[in-house]
């Protein structure tokens, strides 16, 4: 889940990824398929970068690397952003710079400890629990073995187990 920061909204998203390659970050291959990896060391608290794409209002906007970012905008991000892992203890998290009413100003990924260079980049989706709970195979040694928040975790494993799934 990302966190949410107020700034002010003049400006409005870019909803053009940039062409250049990013200092901080690379794509590669990885356990899950594709992977978002540190080109060098990245502080704790550092940003590392702005994460781009195109922006919907719509209900029934529908895709695999969707982003909520709230009052009901997602966000469909670009390379490299668009290839970030979950892991139930990430690394990394989304920072949400947003106005009221408007689609995000900004997204940007934040180091959450140093990260070092060669190492993957994890974000935890903390999705809210669905029909169909994903199962988790992050292999943390806390997973939540569904990719669903915290707070919600041991309250859908109960549901499960009584459904006996």
């Amino acid at each position: 889940m990302a966190k949410r920061g107020g700034v002010d909204a003049s400006g409005g998203p870019s909803a053009t990824p940039s062409k250049l390659e990013d200092p901080n970050v690379e794509v590669r291959a990885c356990r899950l398929g594709q992977g978002v990896f540190a080109r060098r060391t990245l502080r704790r608290r550092s940003t590392i970068g702005l994460v781009t794409g195109s922006f919907t209002d719509d209900p029934d906007a529908w895709g695999d690397y969707l982003i909520d970012v709230g009052d009901g905008y997602t966000m469909d991000p670009a390379p490299p952003f668009r290839f970030l892992n979950h892991s139930c203890e990430p690394n990394a998290r989304l920072l949400i710079d947003d106005g009221p009413g408007t689609p995000a100003v900004a997204v940007y990924v934040v180091a959450l400890r140093t990260i070092q260079p060669g190492e993957e980049l994890f974000i935890d989706y903390a999705w809210e629990p669905s029909e169909s709970p994903m199962p988790c195979h992050c292999g943390a040694d806390d997973c939540r073995r569904y990719i669903v928040s915290k707070r919600h975790a041991r309250s859908l494993r109960r549901q499960l187990e009584a459904a006996g799934g």
